[in-house]
């Protein structure tokens, strides 16, 4: 089909101009708390490193947790599982809970420390948010115990 030439670049109708639209915002106070910026992320091998060698260990029922008290700043998640595991799904599953395990409970959490996750067994029935909210409160009361506020 032919189009004359005044019309031959036209995407709506004469006189119509197209806006872009800016995407909408989330505003809720209720999901910025609960953030995972990538700043409490451990994102590099030396840190994760530097955890396991210098940190200190508690296991739970479905984590294994070790952590590492810093001078400052904001408390940092590093998440290491392996292929034995189960598949990239179920892996990726159990880090998707724990990131959403640690959105909660990072108000109880203690400030200015590292902590890098691990799963504790095989058995993925313990892979659930319930368990995992246990394991982070359990961890929280142990450190506040050994450290008590000055």
């Amino acid at each position: 089909m032919w189009l004359p030439q005044e019309n031959e670049n036209a995407k709506g109708p004469p006189g119509h101009q197209q806006t872009a639209t800016p995407r909408a915002q989330k505003t809720n106070s209720s999901i910025n708390n609960h953030s995972f910026p990538k700043a409490v992320r451990i994102l590099e091998r030396k840190d994760f490193l530097k955890i396991m060698r210098t940190g200190m260990k508690i296991p739970g029922s479905s984590l294994i947790i070790f952590y590492r008290k810093k001078e400052s700043g904001l408390t940092r998640l590093g998440i290491t599982i392996s292929k034995k595991h189960g598949k990239a799904h179920d892996r990726n599953r159990f880090k998707r809970l724990v990131r959403e395990a640690f959105r909660l409970c990072r108000a109880q959490l203690p400030t200015a420390i590292e902590i890098n996750v691990q799963p504790a067994r095989k058995d993925k029935t313990l892979y659930s948010l319930p368990y995992l909210l246990d394991d982070f409160l359990r961890f929280s009361q142990k450190i506040r115990a050994q450290d008590p506020p000055p």
